[in-house]
């Protein structure tokens, strides 16, 4: 018997890159930041943009169509070198529910397989870590 090893994945950031779709969706506003800057803390925290916009271009980026996303330069090497080892690998993700149909069609798209989906629905990630133990 093969004693797998357990990798948990975040989703936005370490497997895809919505990013650059969020910073034109804030920038259609009016606001002029640049990607480095469109994280919550960055544009909210910091008053440069107004919290309702940076919610309506964050929802509209994490549920884009899976042909506007892209992945993390590199992510498919370092799958398909994954796939070599007795992983299971795990989505750990802080998306909400409406969100997640957007992540399955970028998972299908690239024909990208895991273990399991753990959605958090914006709570700490943490949690559902010890449930994959």
């Amino acid at each position: 018997m093969v004693d797998h090893k357990i990798l948990a994945l975040d989703f936005d950031g370490v497997i895809s890159n919505p990013y650059h779709l969020k910073l034109k969706y804030i920038n259609d506003f009016g606001y002029n930041i640049q990607l480095n800057e469109c994280t919550f803390g960055l544009c909210v925290k910091t008053n440069k943009v107004d919290p309702l916009h940076y919610k309506i271009a964050n929802e509209k980026a994490l549920s884009a169509e899976p042909d506007k996303i892209k992945l993390v330069d590199g992510f498919l090497k370092y799958y398909d070198l994954l796939q070599r080892f007795p992983v299971k690998t795990f989505i750990v993700t802080s998306r909400n529910d409406h969100q997640m149909n957007s992540l399955i069609d970028i998972i299908d798209s690239y024909n990208l397989k895991f273990y399991d989906i753990i959605n958090t629905n914006g709570r700490n990630k943490i949690e559902a870590l010890t449930l994959i133990s």
